[in-house]
């Protein structure tokens, strides 16, 4: 009896780590996988979605309270791009009964409802005393020694506080000090100090919120809210830190320190434009300190940026932020900088209606200003050195200079490629953001991002383009599409990447998507050069966010099953929820704002749905699309514009909704984003192609090819400016360097893993990751012979300096030897070569090899089929490439070209230029993952292919 009362005042806990999943089979090529995990009818989580992967890896953790063993865990993996009703690609059911409580379980378990794969998972079983569970945290993530008392520990901070009194009165609290004293918070409940690793919004606990009005007299009054007034989206708590700060209207402040970053402007105006560090004392005088002066960097935790004027002016914001020659804030001073008188004609009239900058007067007599600027004066964009832009000095990049990319972002991401107000587009490709001349077929590229460009967004103007890259703490940066500069960049807290990004009706706010666990969304003022504010969004993926046209305050942000109504009035973000169907399982796509109020969003479902905004209700909907009807773009002509993943373009009247024209001629694959301009619209397929319509036509053309898939395969025509590529799209293509275009490509029974031209340049050499080769004609790709006895897939080829010979090899490590001359008949086979080769190299008289493995270097005799040993110094090597790879570190391939100037790819993207073996490398940016080969083409250019990035990059060798 007395066991049983004590039992009932425990319950059982469980930690499930979704790790990894293993040969997830499907019926199509793509797979795009996540986990579903439920436990009852209450406790329901979902695992990121894990892009193109059949070996996808989770990595979370997730938190089951307050349950009975005798419930089972349902895992359910769906296939984020299928649309249809049940996306289930397999069931797993965990039963906790006959697991050993207080010890970690690592197990796989096979997925029922699909011919194969597994997943695996780690569990862990806790029996704790009851508590409330918003008080539990889970552990970052489950170890073989694990010990949960470790992470369950509840951590208390005892705060002092006056008697109680009515939550309805509130009484000053006396301050002692001279000085004000920074803001507090003061919680009835204890602080929980979570461990790293977030806590999912469902079982967060709600803090509660502060509210502190001042007076004249410098008085505090503390009033406590309770939690129950809190919703469901919520402001991020602000770090409670640096508790020595000090009001920066008010009082001495110590010198601004600022992130040290070269700005880039195109306007004449502002090139000779001072800036100078806002002072707020009295009398004003900026303070001055030379280089040498400066303080060292400190946390961003540590730093708040002080509040800068705002400037009356209609010139784009993120341009007169900086007009300003001295900026000094007092009690009835006003600046205005009259030197700045002219203007550049070149740009869009929007842009040069005005060109007087002058700031309004700035007060700090009353305590109202104080209070409206003070949510917004702890948001900083000061960020370490190394999440810093990349910015480029041509005086160290001497030897190249990019040219071309073949390339394009359709895979993942929407709303991606657009029009600029010259009439040439804009667009995303690895971490370049590329600008395209569509009369003369020339690009010119932005490369400040470190790390792959996911979305973009453009300015009303479409001179400027807002830019967010992936990472844990990712960059967006402000860029101007006529000279490449960059104007500006902010770091954010979106771990995982910025998922979307878009630009105000006025340009002078930006709004952020973020691609981690509570999907935050990011208010960026560019007028005050600042993040404003930021709030955690839905449980489920937002996917999109567009502005009100007639509004620059108002915005609609839309995703899966959530679609809400916001407002950003005064640096405040504020949402509302859209009224749905509870059990609607819409996936609302993309979203705009239609000219005339309406909101309009896009589903899975290929419908269109236009919503009242004032009242949050769908009134109207109509299918447009066979299957997801994926992007949504609004033009100023009457009209907006629709695509799907059918491959289908419509146009619509935005004000009765009916359908104008359907453009069905894109033979590019599903729909990824569109562009409306001048009666043509521009289209970004999912298979990397860019494509233009012609409205009245209905005609169409490509000006972006590029691969589907990731590229494996690179090969360039020793006696022509032209390069041979292969991709897991299971195509190889062919490409005129000199007139950077496409010229034609040839299906194949596989995914291409390498491809070669033969020394005479008449043959091309493919080989399959099934282990099979054929030979094509150079000329037209025309098949000649073709070889399937290789089990282990083909890793390398190569051909011998008079084309006799043809060597492959093989996943296992042998190299086969075949006989051109005999109709590729096998020859030879050398076992034990290695896995991991990085360079080849044969000899002048065609009988022997050498290969570089893991920095080991051996010689092969092509006819006998031994290691050669002492033999070194006896041989005239064609190519020098084992010399430079086995000393030369991080390299996954290398080239050399006539001149022995040689050249590396590694796995960050970079290239880097080697003079000599002793002399200092340029480097070279473009690629946001592993290069997987690079080739010099005849001493003109270099040509390099990212794998995931899925790019082609054409360089132009300058010396």
């Amino acid at each position: 009896m007395n066991t049983n009362k004590q039992r009932t005042n425990y319950q059982y806990w469980v930690f499930v780590k979704t790790v990894c999943g293993k040969d997830i089979d499907l019926k199509k090529k793509e797979c795009d996988p996540y986990c579903v995990l439920k436990m009852g009818t209450k406790q329901q989580y979902r695992t990121k979605v894990v892009m193109d992967s059949h070996q996808p890896q989770f990595d979370q953790v997730f938190r089951f309270g307050a349950i009975t063993l005798k419930e089972k865990l349902l895992i359910q993996v769906n296939h984020f791009e299928n649309f249809t009703s049940d996306p289930c690609l397999g069931k797993v059911q965990v039963d906790f009964s006959s697991l050993e409580q207080n010890v970690t379980h690592t197990k796989w378990y096979p997925l029922e409802g699909i011919s194969k794969g597994e997943i695996q998972l780690q569990l862990y079983v806790h029996l704790t005393p009851k508590q409330r569970r918003s008080l539990v945290t889970h552990p970052i993530l489950l170890q073989p020694k694990f010990q949960p008392q470790q992470f369950l520990q509840i951590k208390t901070q005892t705060l002092q506080q006056p008697k109680p009194q009515p939550k309805t009165q509130t009484q000053p609290q006396k301050q002692t000090l001279i000085k004000p004293q920074p803001k507090q918070v003061i919680s009835q409940n204890t602080e929980i100090k979570k461990v790293e690793n977030k806590i999912p919004l469902k079982t967060r606990t709600q803090t509660q919120t502060q509210k502190i009005t001042e007076t004249q007299t410098q008085t505090q009054t503390h009033k406590i809210t309770e939690p129950k007034q809190i919703t469901t989206i919520q402001k991020k708590p602000e770090t409670q830190q640096n508790s020595q700060n000090k009001n920066p209207l008010t009082q001495k402040k110590s010198p601004v320190i600022q992130r040290q970053k070269p700005i880039y402007n195109s306007y004449t105006q502002l090139n000779n434009a001072k800036k100078s560090p806002i002072s707020t004392r009295t009398p004003p005088k900026p303070i001055q300190r030379s280089q040498s002066q400066q303080p060292k960097p400190i946390p961003r935790t540590q730093i708040n940026r002080p509040i800068k004027p705002k400037i009356n002016s209609s010139i784009s914001p993120i341009l007169t932020k900086r007009s300003l020659q001295t900026t000094t804030t007092t009690t009835t001073t006003t600046t205005t900088n009259s030197s700045i008188q002219k203007t550049n004609n070149t740009i869009s009239p929007k842009l040069t209606k005005n060109t007087t900058t002058t700031s309004k007067p700035i007060t700090t007599t009353t305590s109202t200003q104080n209070s409206n600027l003070r949510s917004t004066y702890q948001k900083k964009t000061i960020f370490p050195k190394h999440l810093q832009p990349r910015i480029i000095d041509p005086n160290l990049q001497t030897k190249m200079k990019l040219e071309y990319v073949y390339g394009y972002r359709g895979w993942e991401g929407r709303n991606n490629l657009h029009y600029t107000y010259n009439g040439n587009i804009v667009y995303i490709a690895a971490s370049i953001g590329v600008v395209l001349n569509l009369q003369t077929n020339t690009q010119n590229f932005f490369l400040c991002h470190t790390d792959t460009i996911l979305c973009m967004g453009i300015h009303p103007s479409g001179r400027f383009v807002v830019t967010g890259q992936d990472g844990d703490e990712p960059l967006i940066c402000v860029w101007d599409v006529e000279t490449c500069k960059l104007i500006d960049s902010f770091n954010v807290e979106h771990d995982g990447g910025v998922v979307y990004a878009t630009f105000s009706i006025d340009g002078k706010k930006i709004i952020t998507i973020g691609g981690d666990d509570d999907h935050t969304i990011t208010l960026i003022s560019l007028e005050d050069n600042r993040i404003v504010d930021d709030i955690q969004g839905n449980d489920n993926k937002s996917l999109c966010v567009d502005f009100d046209p007639n509004d620059p305050n108002r915005f609609v942000i839309c995703g899966i099953r959530h679609i809400y109504f916001g407002n950003c009035q005064n640096g405040k973000l504020t949402l509302k929820e859209g009224e749905l169907n509870k059990k609607s399982n819409d996936m609302f796509l993309s979203v705009m704002i239609n000219y005339n109020g309406d909101v309009v969003t896009s589903n899975s479902k290929g419908e269109i749905l236009i919503w009242d905004y004032s009242e949050m209700k769908i009134k109207k909907r109509f299918r447009a699309h066979v299957g997801p009807c994926v992007s949504l773009h609004n033009t100023q002509e009457g009209v907006f514009v629709s695509g799907g993943k059918d491959g289908k373009i419509k146009l619509f009247k935005s004000d009765d909704y009916t359908l104008i024209v359907t453009i069905s001629s894109i033979v590019g694959g599903p729909i990824r984003a569109v562009d409306y301009k001048d009666g043509f619209v521009i289209v970004g397929t999912n298979k990397n192609e860019i494509w233009r319509a012609n409205v009245r036509t209905n005609k169409a053309e490509c000006l972006i090819f590029c691969h589907g898939e990731q590229i494996h395969g690179l090969a360039c025509d020793p006696k022509k400016k032209l390069i041979v590529t292969g991709s897991d799209d299971r195509t190889i293509r062919s490409w005129d360097v000199l007139k950077r275009k496409f010229l034609r490509k040839k299906p194949v029974n596989g995914q291409p893993r390498s491809v070669v031209f033969s020394n005479n340049g008449a043959f091309i050499a493919v080989g399959l990751r099934d282990g099979e080769f054929i030979i094509f004609r150079a000329s037209d790709f025309t098949q000649i012979a073709n070889k399937k006895e290789i089990t282990t897939g083909v890793e390398t080829m190569s051909f011998s300096p008079d084309s006799h010979y043809l060597i492959i090899l093989d996943g296992s490590g042998e190299l086969h030897v075949y006989d051109s001359f005999l109709g590729f008949k096998k020859s030879k086979i050398i076992n034990n070569v290695g896995t991991d080769v990085s360079a080849m190299d044969w000899s002048d008289s065609n009988k022997y090899v050498r290969i570089c493995n893991l920095g080991v270097v051996s010689t092969y005799s092509i006819e006998t089929g031994q290691v050669e040993t002492g033999i070194e110094g006896k041989i005239n090597w064609v190519t020098q490439k084992c010399v430079y790879a086995k000393t030369v570190k991080d390299a996954t391939t290398i080239d050399i070209n006539q001149s022995n100037h040689f050249i590396i790819g590694q796995n960050s993207g970079n290239i880097k230029y080697f003079n000599t073996l002793q002399s200092e490398p340029e480097i070279y940016y473009g690629h946001s993952r592993k290069i997987i080969k690079v080739s010099f083409l005849q001493n003109s250019h270099l040509i390099s292919i990212g794998g995931e990035d899925k790019c082609i990059l054409q360089w132009k060798l300058l010396n």
